[in-house]
């Protein structure tokens, strides 16, 4: 089941809340005493996060659980960062179930979700680390979202009483709110540091005129930084490729001085950045970097 995204949060009817987490989504499956992991592309984890699996193995009962894979950071907080710095060895993460969809045969969808989560709840039990029960926020909508916000968290998913689970539909019945706003971006330049670089001049196409929009520091690990570093063997050059640098005013000067630690590319690598907001010069403030975009068409508009 798919959440509405950017959906305000609802405050007409009655909804519970849960934290947006930032990791894979998962159903994990037992079935006549094996469990296996799936992806929202089908494809099995079970390699990748052995601890997950040993510990729902220990189930007596069969079950389908809807759920969500998550590494934490050093204040507790979901990063998908860490989660993608393992590809090629099993990582500890954390198992957060949030919805219950089969249980020792029995078909649960069409039932409503205070059943499925008081059945989750009773599957559940005591279990302990790395399975989590996702926890409901017991608060008002507007409060619900401003702690989430200043604990630094990605967002809110709201979900409509007495709905049932509807496989692959959007309907609304589940809607999500980030906190941040998401876009993508175009990587013209970095400067040079530790595993490839320090950080990442992004930009913009407009008008088919490439603009400097931020310098970002924020959201790398080790093993992502050598990924991101590898795809500017070919495309460095001696041009900077954006229009309106250099910047000599402001609070994201990029003056001459500055501009000369950089190492130009070809504006042809797309990436996801969160960011607070926008100045009114077209900046980004507090940025931070999610994802490349392998998956998605350059466009210069």
């Amino acid at each position: 089941m798919k959440a509405k995204p950017d959906e305000p949060l609802a405050t007409q009817g009655e909804w519970t809340y849960e934290i947006k987490f930032d990791g894979y989504r998962c159903i994990a499956v037992k079935e006549a005493g094996k469990v296996k992991l799936y992806s929202r592309n089908k494809n099995v984890l079970n390699s990748r996060y052995p601890n997950v699996v040993e510990a729902l193995s220990r189930f007596t009962d069969d079950f389908a659980i809807d759920g969500e894979l998550v590494a934490l950071d050093e204040k507790g907080r979901p990063s998908f960062q860490i989660l993608q710095n393992s590809q090629s060895r099993p990582l500890d993460v954390f198992f957060y179930a949030f919805d219950l969809l089969n249980r020792d045969g029995e078909e649960l969808i069409a039932k409503p979700i205070e059943e499925r989560r008081a059945q989750l709840e009773d599957l559940l039990g005591t279990a302990g680390d790395p399975i989590r029960l996702s926890p409901l926020l017991e608060a008002p909508a507007g409060q619900v979202l401003d702690a989430v916000r200043k604990l630094g968290l990605e967002g809110v998913v709201g979900k409509r009483a007495g709905s049932s689970y509807e496989p692959g539909e959007r309907s609304g019945a589940w809607f999500k709110l980030r906190t941040n706003a998401e876009q993508e971006f175009v990587i013209g330049g970095y400067k040079p540091g530790t595993y490839g670089f320090d950080s990442l001049l992004v930009g913009v196409f407009d008008q088919k005129r490439f603009n400097f929009v931020a310098r970002v520091k924020n959201g790398f690990v080790p093993r992502l930084r050598e990924e991101i570093f590898a795809h500017f063997e070919r495309l460095e050059t001696d041009k900077c490729p954006f229009v309106n640098l250099p910047e000599k005013k402001g609070g994201h000067r990029m003056d001459k001085e500055k501009m000369a630690e950089v190492i130009w590319v070809k504006p042809k690598v797309l990436c996801e950045l969160a960011f607070n907001e926008r100045t009114v010069h077209g900046h980004l403030r507090h940025s931070r970097f999610l994802r490349l975009r392998d998956d998605a068409r350059l466009k210069r508009r």
